[in-house]
C-alpha cells in the first residue's frame, strides 16, 4: 500500500511540474475577435447529436450551422457545470489528510478547471448569449469512505474521458472554427494530465478498498452506470434544437434512441471502461 501511495505521489509531483510550466493564458493570444463569421462552423458535424435523423438531413445549411453552434454551447455548458462538480468534490478532498504532493496537484487541478470554465463562459457570453441548462445538478457528495471517494474519482475520470473525446474530434476537424479549435486544444492538453492523475488515484483506491479481493459490488456498478447514462443524456439537451425544430423534446428523444447513436455511445463507453479495467477496476 505504501508503494501505491508512492506511485500516486510521484505522478502528482510530475504533473504539478508540468502544470507550472503550462501557460493557459496563451489561449487569449491572439485576442479573440469581437464577433465570429456567421458562416463559421463551430462544431464537428460528425459529433452532431441529431446527425443520423432524417429531420436533420433535410435542414438548410443555415439551420445546420445553428444546430452546430448550439451543440458547441451545450458542450461548453456541460463542461462548465461538470467542472463545478469537480471543483466542489476536490475542495472537499483537500480536507483529507493526503500527502502534500497529492494535495498540491489537486490545487493545480482545481485551478485548471476554474480556467476552463472561464474560457467556455467567455465564449458563450461573447458569441452565443447564454449557457444552456444542464441535465445533471451539482451537489455535495459523501467522502466518508474510501469506496465513496473511489466513486468520485471514477465519475470524474469518465466525465473527462468523454469530454476529451469531443475536444479531440473538434481539434482534428479542419472545418471547425480556429478559435474553437484553439480552446479545445488547450483543454485537451490539461485534461490529459487530469486523466493521468485520476488513473493513479483510482489504482490506489481500488487496492485500498475490498474491491481488489471481493470484486466490485452491484450497487457501485449501478451508481456508475446511472452516472454514465445521465452524462450521455446531457449531450441530447432539447435546448440544442430550439429555433430549428418545432418539437425539441421529441427530437431529443428520437436522437437519443436512434440505433446509430446508441452504437456511438456504446463504443465510446466501452473504450473508457476498458481503460478502467486496465488500471484495475472492472465494471462490466
Amino acid at each position: 500500500m505504501k508503494a501505491l501511495y508512492s506511485d500516486w505521489e510521484q505522478q502528482s509531483k510530475t504533473l504539478s511540474l508540468t502544470s507550472e510550466k503550462n501557460n493557459s493564458d496563451s489561449i487569449f493570444s491572439p485576442p479573440w475577435p469581437m464577433e465570429l463569421d456567421k458562416e463559421s462552423q463551430l462544431f464537428s458535424e460528425g459529433l452532431v447529436s441529431v446527425r443520423d435523423l432524417h429531420e436533420y438531413k433535410t435542414l438548410t445549411k443555415k439551420e445546420k450551422l445553428l444546430i452546430m453552434s448550439n451543440e458547441l454551447n451545450n458542450f461548453f455548458s456541460i463542461n462548465i457545470f461538470g467542472e463545478s462538480q469537480v471543483i466542489l468534490d476536490f475542495k472537499s478532498l483537500l480536507k483529507k489528510n493526503y500527502p502534500h504532493l497529492v494535495t498540491e496537484y489537486i490545487q493545480h487541478f482545481v485551478s485548471d478547471e476554474i480556467n476552463h470554465s472561464k474560457w467556455f463562459s467567455k465564449f458563450i457570453d461573447l458569441y452565443q448569449g447564454k449557457k444552456f441548462s444542464p441535465v445533471f445538478k451539482v451537489k455535495k457528495q459523501e467522502i466518508d469512505s474510501d469506496e465513496n471517494i473511489l466513486k468520485i474519482f471514477v465519475k470524474i475520470y469518465i466525465f473527462e474521458q468523454i469530454s476529451l473525446f469531443y475536444s479531440n474530434a473538434l481539434v482534428r476537424d479542419r472545418n471547425v472554427n480556429e478559435l474553437v479549435k484553439r480552446i479545445n486544444a488547450q483543454h485537451l492538453l490539461e485534461e490529459t494530465s487530469h486523466l493521468a492523475f485520476g488513473e493513479a488515484a483510482i489504482k490506489y483506491f481500488v487496492q485500498k478498498t475490498e474491491f481488489v479481493n471481493k470484486g466490485v459490488n452491484l450497487s457501485f456498478k449501478k451508481h456508475i452506470r446511472d452516472f454514465i447514462e445521465t452524462n450521455w443524456l446531457s449531450f441530447y439537451n432539447p435546448e440544442i434544437y430550439v429555433g430549428v425544430f418545432s418539437e425539441p423534446v421529441k427530437i431529443s428523444d428520437l436522437a437519443f434512441q436512434n440505433p446509430k447513436q446508441l452504437t456511438f455511445r456504446n463504443d465510446v463507453t466501452r473504450t473508457i471502461l476498458k481503460k478502467l479495467e486496465n488500471i484495475g477496476l472492472r465494471l462490466n
